[in-house]
């Protein structure tokens, strides 16, 4: 099945004084410096809707402002723009010059005479200032020639499972604003992430279009100086046999929402940092990036998981007892305006050993309360596909019981049935939701693309004070089910994460909270019809009269006099070569893929 890829975030930024690696992946110069607009950030963008996929100028521009409104919201109103929409060229160009307009524009109507490969989807060219990284201008192209851009939530090259498509002029249907909302994360200054369920994705994939917790947590991050009184942050250092890990994919789990919050690389140090992340417990998981340094800024060029004699280290849970199984998992508290440190933490060449499935094995939980605070319990096992039952019993437990579930979200390649017994063996009142997150929920407002997330979560109300078993079963999820599952799913390590709590007013999101309630931070549109300024399209003044300034791109589609290029990175315009559904190739190399599947590429300059 044909998959393709889109071009870059996942959160890591690191200054240029110094380095952190942010709970995102930024775009960075070949020194890890971030990538980003000066603020305050208004940026003006010029479209032109002309095009072969026979989408009129309405939806286009409907569509366009749509996935901006999505960003400015997103970014708490640190990012602002300004949108014209025009088909003259002179006023609305469709060359993607170094000419201090931002421009999105069609394939089909290219004045350039280079072109972009047939597997790319879309390409975004971002023109910054190599001294400082002040981005000034960003140009956005879609690959209509290639790919039939529609308006229907559902089209996709790589479709939700159950999900027909038709195919146009022998050209896959892709939903604009999957490509759109993507693209501008990347003009924004994001790079790509290996997030289920993201924006910035590395591939092309249903409800790309609407933007997770990973990108609103990572463009608060790269636009808002400091933290919050609703946020807090935490840092650490990925390690392998005491050397730091260049390029680990960082994932932060809330036990509030039961998904992963955010993400982040590790930089060349093996730092990691998470910031602007809403109050209340988390934990970690470390696993390589799956999609390799050719799906990110130059910088990770070098970056290199196979610490482990040669081979990738394992999937790594930070744990409070590593030998113990299941693996109790360490709470990580994020509390207001504290970035807290954990240290270093060292990744794991061998996966986590199968549990005893015998009930009088199996580790008691007690959820007896300790210090006037009700008790709670998570953990980390690993599962044989389609297993039959396997108990945990849970000791002392009184009142309201929320027991969360996560394995889709993380790649494994189970999802997982829970259901409560009590003491005598008897079913209790409880009520199992999974799938936890359904994008036809939100059919009225945005759209339904047929995506779900098959994480689970489990109440019971009201429990008499007494023990209780919660039994655990898995079903084999199809690869077809998981964007980017051939890459990221290994079906040797069936693995949950489950925790749970007895808490009430602990266990509800923060009602002040940037984000919305409901596991993939998915908002509920309402966005008002924009309204273009009036007068043609403003241009930004070039940093050119500046004799110190050189001017940096990434993946540019054609040669510039103008641009200067670090002659430690590769030339311009080498595109990625995967062939897998939206790939947006970021500043570098071409690639080979036995699977053989059509992608995404972004160009951003570099």
């Amino acid at each position: 099945m044909n998959r393709k890829w889109l071009g870059a975030a996942a959160m890591i930024v690191i200054e240029a004084s110094g380095t952190k690696a942010l709970a995102f992946t930024p775009l960075v110069m070949s020194n890890g410096a971030s990538i980003r607009w000066r603020q305050p950030i208004t940026i003006n963008i010029a479209g032109n809707p002309a095009n072969s996929n026979n989408l009129t100028a309405s939806d286009f521009f409907k569509s366009v402002t749509t996935s901006l409104q999505r960003w400015k919201a997103a970014s708490q109103g640190s990012v602002d723009f300004n949108y014209w929409q025009g088909i003259d060229r002179s006023t609305f160009p469709t060359s993607g010059g170094n000419d201090g307009l931002s421009t999105l524009f069609f394939l089909s109507q290219m004045t350039a005479a280079n072109s972009i490969s047939s597997s790319i989807i879309g390409t975004t060219q971002v023109w910054y200032d190599r001294n400082s990284g002040e981005i000034y201008e960003a140009d956005i192209i879609l690959n209509d020639r290639n790919f039939n851009f529609t308006t229907s939530p559902a089209d996709s090259t790589e479709p939700a499972e159950g999900v027909v498509i038709s195919r146009a002029n022998n050209k896959a249907p892709v939903y604009i604003e999957n490509t759109i909302s993507h693209e501008l994360g990347h003009a924004l200054g994001l790079s790509h992430t290996g997030g289920l369920g993201t924006s910035m994705l590395f591939m092309e994939a249903p409800d790309q279009a609407f933007l997770s917790c990973d990108e609103k947590v990572g463009i608060q991050s790269l636009y808002q100086s400091s933290q919050t009184d609703l946020t807090g942050a935490f840092h650490g250092t990925v390690t392998a046999n005491g050397s730091p890990v260049f390029g680990a994919h960082v994932v932060a789990i809330s036990e509030t929402r039961g998904t992963s919050l955010a993400s982040a690389l590790t930089d060349r140090s093996g730092s990691f940092h998470f910031g602007h992340l809403e109050l209340g417990n988390y934990f970690l998981m470390i696993e390589p990036y799956y999609a390799g340094s050719q799906t990110l800024p130059y910088y990770y060029s070098s970056m290199n998981v196979s610490v482990c004699s040669g081979r990738d280290f394992k999937k790594t849970f930070l744990t409070t007892n590593s030998d113990q199984r299941p693996a109790p998992l360490r709470k990580i508290s994020v509390n207001s305006g504290v970035d807290s440190d954990l240290g270093s933490i060292p990744v794991s060449c061998s996966p986590i050993p199968l549990a005893s499935p015998s009930p009088s094995q199996s580790p008691q939980f007690d959820m007896s309360t300790a210090n006037g605070r009700p008790g709670d319990f998570a953990w980390v096992d690993v599962f044989p596909q389609n297993s039959q039952n396997r108990t945990y019993p849970l000791r002392n437990v009184s009142g309201d019981l929320v027991i969360r579930v996560v394995s889709y979200s993380l790649y494994s390649p189970v999802k997982a049935i829970l259901s409560l017994t009590n003491s005598m063996g008897n079913p209790v009142n409880f009520t199992y939701v999974n799938p936890n997150y359904k994008s036809s929920d939100f059919t009225a407002n945005s759209g339904n693309s047929g995506f779900q997330s098959f994480d689970g979560i489990l109440t019971a109300p009201s429990l008499a004070l007494g023990d209780y078993t919660l039994s655990i079963s898995t079903q084999a999820v199809s690869l077809s089910s998981y964007p980017a599952g051939y890459f990221s799913v290994d079906r040797n390590f069936p693995f949950v994460v489950v925790f749970g709590s007895t808490r009430t007013e602990d266990d509800s999101i923060n009602s002040n909270s940037t984000l919305p309630d409901n596991p993939r931070c998915r908002s509920l549109e309402n966005f008002a019809r924009y309204q273009s300024p009036s007068g043609p399209p403003i241009r930004r003044s070039l940093p050119g009269g500046n004799p110190t300034t050189q001017t940096g791109a990434c993946g540019r589609i054609k040669t510039s006099p103008t641009v200067q290029r670090d002659p430690s990175e590769p030339p311009f315009g080498a595109a990625l070569g995967w062939l897998i559904p939206w790939l947006f190739a970021l500043g570098g190399l071409r690639i080979s893929n036995s699977l053989h599947r059509p992608k995404l590429a972004i160009k951003l300059k570099k």
